[in-house]
């Protein structure tokens, strides 16, 4: 009998232990993905790599870090939890989509993701990057390239930071930012060239997420089919959506910066040349203009309501109609 308990217990001891050692691989803080690797493996070192980013995630610890160690082709992924995606230095790590989203962020409420140094491709994909649910989504040395319909989608409401980005040939659009989810957003672009999509970039807001807050900076839209930035609320829906451009160069889209209803935008420092129009206002909207230089657009300044309002320091002139301010604003 005691022979039996004896092995009865030492059974269940060394499921225990199997058990807590299974764990304890599934939750390394480092995870390594390689061409050469399997997804079998432990993936805490590169000797023993996963082949697909989602093994690594998976066996990774939240807040962790999946480094791509070489250069090749990935599938898509999904970040369901605090984690960072970086290739290594000097890996050319390209996702390849074939259908559907290339990298999916559906974390938890708290969480935040990085992404960095990766090639998204489409290959029939719809999207690049989409912000499903999250804290925080950070985009960082990145390029996304060639979706039917967004390179980057930001859903709902949180943080979005995108840094030293290339979104380019995106049929729909190349950044929506259009928060559905609950929640308020804050969004901050900076060195990001958004070139040659259908729409440039797309801010929304409604009455829920109001209010909406994008920064951009240090960047170039060019080349864009549609509109290059439209921003603006649902009518009577009292939400508000706040943009701030500076330093940034606009050129060869069908428009230059759009304020819809609710939103106020304030251009500084940048260029607007060779768009179908330069800066463009509808009702409700306050767009304040500083040390800017809007030129050879077909519309320089096109008010279809609301408020366009110069610092008096800019430069409109060579544009097919220049069109002209409304008011003016002093600085303070």
């Amino acid at each position: 009998m005691k022979s039996i308990r004896f092995t009865l217990i030492a059974s269940i001891a060394l499921l225990a232990f199997s058990t807590f050692t299974s764990r304890a691989q599934a939750q390394v803080p480092r995870a390594f993905v390689s061409v050469q690797g399997k997804d079998s493996n432990s993936c805490e070192n590169p000797d023993k790599a996963c082949r697909s980013i989602n093994a690594a995630i998976a066996k990774v610890q939240a807040a962790g870090e999946v480094v791509i160690v070489d250069s090749g082709t990935f599938q898509p992924f999904t970040a369901n939890k605090s984690v960072t995606v970086v290739a290594a230095p000097g890996a050319q790590a390209g996702i390849s989509v074939s259908s559907g989203i290339g990298a999916a962020v559906s974390a938890g409420a708290t969480d935040t993701v990085i992404l960095r140094g990766l090639t998204l491709n489409a290959v029939g994909g719809s999207d690049g990057i989409v912000f499903m649910s999250g804290a925080a989504l950070h985009v960082e040395s990145c390029v996304v390239n060639g979706f039917s319909s967004n390179g980057i989608a930001v859903g709902p409401g949180g943080n979005f930071f995108a840094r030293n980005v290339i979104v380019r040939n995106n049929a729909g659009g190349g950044i929506l930012l259009n928060p559905f989810g609950a929640g308020p957003l804050m969004a901050s672009l900076e060195n990001v060239n958004v070139d040659g999509n259908g729409t440039g970039i797309n801010i929304q807001s409604n009455a829920i997420q109001s209010p909406v807050r994008v920064t951009i900076r240090d960047s170039v839209v060019a080349g864009n089919k549609f509109l290059w930035i439209v921003a603006g609320t649902p009518p009577g829906s009292g939400a508000t959506a706040e943009v701030i451009i500076d330093n940034c160069k606009m050129t060869g889209n069908l428009s230059g910066p759009v304020a819809g209803l609710g939103t106020t935008m304030s251009v500084s420092n940048s260029v607007i040349t060779h768009n179908g129009s330069g800066i463009n206002t509808f009702p409700g909207s306050t767009v304040y203009v500083s040390n800017t230089t809007i030129t050879h657009n077909a519309t320089g300044l096109l008010i279809n309501g609301g408020s366009l309002l110069s610092r008096g320091n800019n430069t409109v002139e060579s544009n097919a109609v220049d069109g002209s301010f409304n008011g003016i604003f002093i600085a303070k």
